[in-house]
């Protein structure tokens, strides 16, 4: 069905992104697609037709206008106990700020290692979304969306100096075992 989804919504530049493609997925993580589409009404349409056929058994749960700048829809679905959601905008997926935001973690996630992964997955496994994950490790204040975008031009050795000092207080501010 997922593959048949995409290949329905490939006028759209369906692409995947978020923790599943940084292996952060944890148990009830929904698989995050973001598309693109100038007429959010027609890729409303496409869905609806994608699933009616490619799987009558998952029914959007809900399709939704989001009031971002610019509008965006959202729809969640499950498919076979998977949560998914889809994300449309019109601009190009590279440009959204889902797409970013992987990027930028995902540059972290390869400074940080398994060091980095394992603090923010257990962040994730008690609660914390993604993001804010990110943000509290790493010590980032004020909107954790909005503090992971400003990484995003920071130089290589830059992101690694913040990585490498989010890991050593951290290891420093645990009690010895």
């Amino acid at each position: 069905m997922l593959a048949r989804l995409l290949r329905d919504l490939a006028p759209f530049d369906p692409t995947i992104v978020g923790t599943f493609p940084l292996g952060l997925q944890i148990d009830g993580s929904d698989l995050d697609i973001a598309c693109t589409c100038r007429d959010l009404d027609a890729f409303e349409r496409a869905l609806r037709a994608s699933l009616t056929t490619a799987a009558p058994g998952a029914a959007p749960v809900r399709i939704e206008r989001v009031a971002l700048s610019p509008e965006a829809m959202v729809a969640a679905l499950a498919w076979d106990g998977l949560p998914i959601e889809l994300f449309c905008q019109p601009l190009p997926v590279h440009e959204q700020a889902g797409f970013r935001h992987m990027i930028v973690e995902g540059r972290l996630l390869a400074l940080g290692g398994a060091p980095l992964r394992d603090r923010v997955r257990a962040l994730k496994l008690a609660g914390a979304k993604t993001e804010p994950a990110f943000a509290q490790v790493l010590g980032l204040a004020g909107d954790p969306y909005a503090a992971l975008l400003t990484l995003e031009d920071w130089p290589t050795p830059r992101l690694r100096d913040l990585v490498l000092a989010a890991l050593a207080s951290d290891l420093t501010a645990s009690p010895p075992t």
